[in-house]
């Protein structure tokens, strides 16, 4: 009874009261750069990547005016391969977002359609691999989403206005089944996901908290589509639960951040990067990152990362450290030149992770592995 009184009033503050006035936007991004690194499968290469520190997207936004602080919202992304031309991830059309949904000055705003997890947008300013970074600078396997792996499938998301600081919100998106497909969900569980964040600013200072849990993640015959598919999914497994908090502070020329998060997985099957994992009864991860961005002149930013991560797998304890170093020039506003570097190690204490592998690459052949490049970035 209360969801009915809450969607009702919620929906009555969207009431029309003016004529529309729209405006879209066409808007995108074109990140490529020449990587050598020192050990992918024992051999050393000399590589084009393809968004090295941004995903390369298209898209157009766009907002209705509706009167009296409402406004119809959408955001359609491509997001592509710079290297071949092919859209990503698995050949959709609008892989990276496909949203509409109404916003009020007032009572905050509500999408649907496909967008980014709550941990992406409670968190991801805080982590390199969400922000600035990139893929590169993901925490091992992108195990908890901060770089965005998996976008989320038949969501609806919540987002507050800031109030005196403070703002919060949720998701949940549908698996779209009325039963399970694999013996280990029940019906419309089988596939889902929820999450709820809050977040604080107050001058310098911003604090967020997220949680996050997916069940049944990829849990999908291709071409079909539950909340993270198949295509997505970085691991497959009866539930994943993502736990983190994040703080940054906002100097006159350096600004400051950290984030620690916490995975869990129950029973998982698969990771995407790793055809040697097999299964685990049970798997987790703890990852606690610092990074900083230095301004060093009005073109010139300097920025690190460096990220510690822990593991529990089937009674193993593997462990990884990242450190990566990265120096943007603003020719222009819309367009830099970088150099970027990353360095992995891993301690694997005899697990189904026992080599280092810097997100997206091909795991080394030891315990070590290094990336050092050159790019190029434009938006528009």
């Amino acid at each position: 009874m209360k969801r009915h009184v809450l969607l009702g009033g919620f929906m009555g503050v969207f009431a029309l009261t003016g004529y529309a006035q729209s405006s879209i936007a066409l808007y995108g991004l074109i990140d490529n750069g020449i990587f050598y690194s020192t050990n992918q499968g024992g051999n050393h290469a000399l590589q084009f990547v393809a968004s090295p520190t941004e995903t390369s997207v298209w898209g157009l936004r766009g907002a209705e005016d509706l009167g009296g602080g409402n406004k119809a919202i959408f955001k359609l992304g491509s997001a592509f391969s710079t290297a071949n031309g092919t859209t990503w991830p698995s050949g959709r059309l609008f892989g990276d977002y496909a949203w509409v949904g109404l916003s009020n000055s007032t009572a905050g705003t509500l999408k649907m359609g496909r967008m980014l997890d709550s941990v992406g947008d409670y968190l991801g300013d805080f982590a390199a691999g969400g922000s600035w970074g990139g893929v590169l600078y993901a925490h091992p396997l992108d195990n908890d989403n901060l770089w965005g792996t998996y976008m989320v499938n038949n969501a609806i998301k919540y987002q507050s206005i800031s109030l005196a600081g403070l703002a919060f919100g949720g998701m949940y998106a549908f698996s779209n089944k009325s039963a399970a497909t694999s013996g280990s969900g029940s019906g419309f569980v089988d596939n889902r996901l929820w999450a709820a964040g809050v977040e604080y600013s107050a001058g310098p200072v911003r604090l967020a908290a997220v949680y996050e849990q997916l069940d049944n993640s990829g849990d999908d015959v291709p071409g079909t589509y539950g909340a993270v598919d198949v295509a997505d999914a970085n691991f497959m497994a009866a539930r994943q639960r993502i736990y983190g908090v994040g703080a940054s502070y906002a100097l006159d020329h350096i600004d400051l951040s950290a984030n620690v998060t916490r995975t869990v997985l129950s029973s998982p099957t698969g990771e995407w990067q790793n055809a040697q994992f097999t299964g685990a009864s049970s798997m987790s991860f703890n990852n606690y990152e610092i990074n900083a961005i230095y301004h060093a002149t009005a073109s010139l930013d300097l920025k690190g990362a460096y990220t510690y991560t822990t593991a529990s797998v089937s009674g193993r304890s593997p462990h990884w450290n990242q450190l990566g170093l990265l120096a943007e020039y603003a020719l222009s506003q819309r367009t830099s030149l970088y150099a970027d570097g990353v360095y992995q190690r891993v301690h694997g204490d005899g697990s189904q992770f026992s080599y280092a592998q810097i997100n997206s690459l091909s795991p080394a052949s030891g315990d070590s592995q290094a990336l050092l490049g050159v790019g190029i970035k434009h938006r528009f």
